[in-house]
């Protein structure tokens, strides 16, 4: 009698071992739905008091020519994602604007929406022989884009003819100094980026002596705007660039 009482008392040891395995798995099981719950609702919260849409001038480039200056500039539109989202905020791209000014006069002033982005984040600026060219090397998840300043816009250039021209500009092969070797081509062609800033909020001021012309942007979080002065007194201002930052709502 005493082998199956032993049997049966380690049976029944067996089983409320497995009985509470099930009920430590059942109970790590509970847990995680109760996180992932708990999880959504957080995520579908509503955003932190604020605006939820705002814009924001977000990339500023100047170059200097031998009787030029060129603004380069984007505009991003800012929306508050819901809490504890990452990123928190996220830029879309609304418009960007390129600024032609010498000593006379503005001479044009092109409204741009779509490629290339001027972010410095994503590409790269620089004047080659006479004209400006936008240069986006790309990455493992999308392919190398290169635009060509053509009369009122940046226009993509076929990868072939792209490829003659970086070749030419030695910046063929992307690498970590492509800033700076664009930064030399774009001074070999006697020009120079005398500005460059992301997410500026009001620190731009320039004076340009020989052309008589002062650029400068005055900011708040209502607005930004860049203005122009062509007379060597700087009494007159002219406004390139407006924003309307929205922060009161959508």
């Amino acid at each position: 009698m005493f082998v199956p009482q032993t049997a049966c008392f380690a049976i029944g040891r067996g089983c409320a071992a497995l009985g509470w395995a099930a009920g430590h798995w059942g109970r790590l099981l509970l847990w995680g739905i109760a996180i992932l719950f708990v999880g959504f609702f957080l995520l579908d919260l509503p955003p932190p008091p604020g605006p939820k849409n705002w814009l924001k001038l977000c990339t500023t480039q100047v170059f200097e020519g031998p009787d030029e200056v060129w603004l380069f500039a984007s505009v991003d539109r800012c929306t508050r994602r819901a809490r504890f989202a990452s990123p928190s905020v996220v830029h879309v791209v609304e418009r960007q604007y390129v600024v032609v000014l010498n000593e006379d006069a503005i001479k044009n002033v092109f409204t741009l929406s779509g490629e290339p982005a001027f972010n410095e984040n994503v590409s790269t600026i620089f004047r080659f022989g006479e004209c400006f060219f936008v240069l986006q090397p790309g990455s493992a998840y999308s392919p190398r884009t290169f635009f060509q300043w053509t009369n009122d816009a940046f226009r993509e250039i076929p990868a072939t003819e792209a490829d003659k021209i970086l070749t030419s500009a030695g910046l063929i092969v992307p690498t970590c100094d492509l800033d700076e070797r664009a930064r030399e081509v774009t001074r070999q062609a006697g020009w120079d980026l005398v500005y460059s800033d992301t997410f500026s909020f009001g620190d731009m001021r320039l004076t340009f002596q020989e052309k008589g012309l002062t650029l400068w942007m005055d900011a708040n979080d209502e607005q930004q705007t860049i203005y122009a002065s062509l007379d060597r007194g700087g009494s007159e201002r002219i406004r390139l660039v407006h924003i309307e930052s929205r922060r009161g709502g959508s």
